[in-house]
């Protein structure tokens, strides 16, 4: 591990700490790396719940179980749908709440968690059938923001697409934070140079790919977003990773593709930092970033 000067000391013990050993990712492996995050998000989650002032309820949008994360004061106008991570094999909702709770406290967005089906008992499309029935649930009701991180930042930007294609109404803003935006061979960062991502690793990249969409076509832009003709006039893009994130060099690829198109994409590549290192709640640098996220939602 490279020298690392200017990071919290919290982040320096994230980086030192063991990691749980799993067996390889598979479809019948899927179950312990469930369990093994689930236990820790869930910790955080409820970190998130006592710490930020939202009201959680559930929600039945279109037929697919929601979570709604309200902030105190809330004006009644600012929506945002969310969609959670785990490579669509994993995670959930309430497990995001870390991630939700203060983006919802910071900016005053009433945040929507789709619960979308997980792989491998529901592969592709399935979460993105949830996700989209969802989407245009909201749409109907009024204007709203679109957030997703990793395989929910996938998923936020195949919503994206479909809206497109069904000339429905298209979020206000977006915010990705680490989006898995390339399922093939080249999606993965080849030169790491202040040290490997601990908390995902090529191999696994490839091996959620395969459990979600199983002998599909990665380049598909239904599977890898970056693949996608982005047109003009979409809505301003916040993207977040970290120079050890092992998906930045995609997520870098989607924000020049996004710049091409004339979109105005903010990224924000924080130094020394891994995949979505935002849902670590120990870490100072987390909460910075998310308080920049909000800000841009709330940007006017």
């Amino acid at each position: 591990m490279s020298a690392t000067p200017d990071l919290s000391t919290a982040a320096l013990a994230f980086l030192s700490a063991r990691r749980p050993e799993l067996p390889p990712l598979t479809d019948r492996t899927a179950w312990a790396y469930r369990e093994v995050a689930r236990i820790d998000a869930l910790k955080r989650a409820e970190r998130a719940l006592s710490r930020h002032p939202v009201a959680l309820s559930e929600a039945t949008i279109a037929g697919v179980p929601c979570l709604v994360a309200t902030p105190a004061g809330w004006d009644g106008a600012r929506d945002a749908l969310y969609c959670f991570g785990g490579g669509y094999f994993s995670g959930s909702a309430r497990e995001d709440l870390i991630l939700a709770a203060p983006l919802a406290a910071y900016s005053g967005y009433r945040i929507t968690l789709v619960d979308y089906r997980l792989a491998p008992e529901h592969p592709y499309p399935a979460a993105t059938e949830d996700g989209f029935a969802v989407y245009r649930a909201l749409s109907e009701r009024g204007p709203f923001a679109l957030i997703g991180e990793s395989a929910g930042g996938n998923l936020a930007l195949v919503l994206l697409q479909r809206a497109l294609a069904q000339d429905l109404p298209l979020p206000t803003k977006v915010a990705l934070l680490s989006p898995w935006c390339d399922m093939s061979a080249l999606g993965v960062s080849a030169d790491m140079p202040d040290g490997d991502d601990p908390t995902l690793s090529p191999e696994m990249i490839a091996a959620a790919a395969e459990v979600y969409a199983p002998g599909a076509d990665p380049t598909d832009p239904e599977l890898s977003p970056v693949y996608a003709d982005w047109p003009r006039g979409l809505p301003p893009i916040f993207v977040t990773t970290g120079t050890r994130d092992v998906l930045c060099d995609q997520v870098l690829r989607l924000a020049e593709r996004l710049r091409d198109a004339g979109t105005a994409c903010e990224v924000r590549v924080h130094p020394h930092m891994w995949h979505v290192f935002e849902f670590y709640d120990e870490i100072p640098e987390a909460d910075r970033s998310l308080r920049e996220i909000a800000e841009f939602l709330a940007r006017d």
